[in-house]
């Protein structure tokens, strides 16, 4: 899943197939990639190119944070945009 991800999408560009490339590069332990993946949609949403904005990054950190079983950091980085999530 993550070299099909890797591979078929290897830049942002639409935040529901972003959401599901962080997932197995979260999984995978791709840390590298997962970071490059965020500084491009951050890149976007600065130009006003991605419309859901912080949202991916946030939800990616939040998910890359449960997923070491850091649940402090799992909050925080998911309760800031928690009355946003539509916007995904």
């Amino acid at each position: 899943m993550h070299d099909f991800a890797s591979t078929a999408f290897p830049h942002a560009g639409l935040a529901f197939s972003d959401m599901h490339i962080a997932l197995p590069q979260i999984v995978a332990g791709d840390n590298a990639g997962l970071e490059a993946r965020i500084r491009e949609v951050n890149e976007l949403a600065g130009k006003g190119r991605y419309p859901s904005g912080p949202l991916v990054p946030a939800v990616a950190r939040g998910f890359a944070a449960f997923e070491r079983q850091d649940y402090a950091a799992t909050v925080a980085a998911l309760e800031p945009i928690v009355g946003e999530l539509e916007r995904l």
